[in-house]
């Protein structure tokens, strides 16, 4: 299953490579249009955005059931029962998942290794959502999915981590003094713990913590955070992991413009 994904992903990026290389001058004139679509497809850091934005309105209007609609196709998590905290919490959580998922990683391998990196990247990020979404990762051919994928995913990981320390320092009513200091327990866990232990603490939160999987199995964690923060996360919190996340927009495109500038 593994090698027809990325058999297929491999086609993507050699039809990827060949528009761009076309010398027929038609070709040449509309190969950018490709090129964007193929683009649009691949990249989106909006989606991660507008789960913030729309989530946080609802639940400040207490429209629970049209967050946790929105919210469950993108987290394993049984929303059914959750209150707003929760379902607060799930959606910063999601959000900087998909944020790597659908934007620096795809843009990280398309910049190492054009649009072969970009396609297998995105077609093993969609196939490792759906094996979590299903609470099969550790079954059958997942095992194999699943650590193809974090592969992949681990330097584009590192870099969200070093990018989302720099944003902290420029966020409003951000603690970045006080995620740097907790740095050496975003090491303890995997790299999207890391990821969680950052933030909570950047912004004096709580994340994580035991839920039950939409399959039925309790899924134990830990929580991550200060010890003195709250579980009870309010919705207008989710304001300030949106104002991080469009830093670290803005920060990826000077890191993006400068390396096209140095290349050229």
């Amino acid at each position: 299953f593994a090698i027809v994904m990325l058999l297929f992903a491999y086609i993507l990026g050699d039809f990827f490579r060949q528009v761009t290389e076309m010398q027929h001058a038609l070709m040449q004139r509309y190969a950018w249009l490709v090129i964007v679509i193929l683009w649009m497809g691949s990249l989106n850091f909006v989606l991660p955005l507008l789960l913030l934005k729309k989530n946080m309105k609802d639940l400040s209007d207490g429209a629970l059931d049209a967050a946790r609609q929105r919210l469950q196709p993108f987290c394993p998590a049984n929303l059914v029962d959750s209150d707003m905290h929760m379902i607060a919490r799930y959606t910063v959580e999601t959000a900087l998942l998909l944020f790597v998922q659908l934007f620096v990683a795809p843009l990280f391998w398309f910049l190492l290794a054009g649009g072969y990196g970009l396609f297998c990247y995105v077609v093993l990020a969609a196939a490792y959502r759906q094996i979590i979404q299903l609470g099969a990762e550790k079954q059958g051919y997942a095992v194999t999915v699943v650590r193809l994928y974090r592969f992949f995913d681990y330097l584009p990981q590192k870099l969200m981590y070093a990018i989302s320390m720099m944003s902290l320092f420029a966020a409003p009513m951000a603690l970045p003094l006080q995620a740097w200091k907790n740095r050496k327990n975003a090491g303890k866990g995997g790299l999207v713990e890391g990821l969680y232990v950052l933030v909570s603490h950047g912004f004096d939160f709580v994340l994580g913590g035991r839920y039950r999987h939409v399959v039925g199995p309790a899924v134990e964690r830990d929580w991550y955070g200060s010890a003195q923060a709250s579980a009870k996360m309010e919705a207008k919190t989710l304001n300030k992991v949106m104002i991080l996340l469009l830093l670290n927009v803005s920060f990826v495109a000077v890191m993006v413009s400068f390396l096209i500038f140095y290349m050229k």
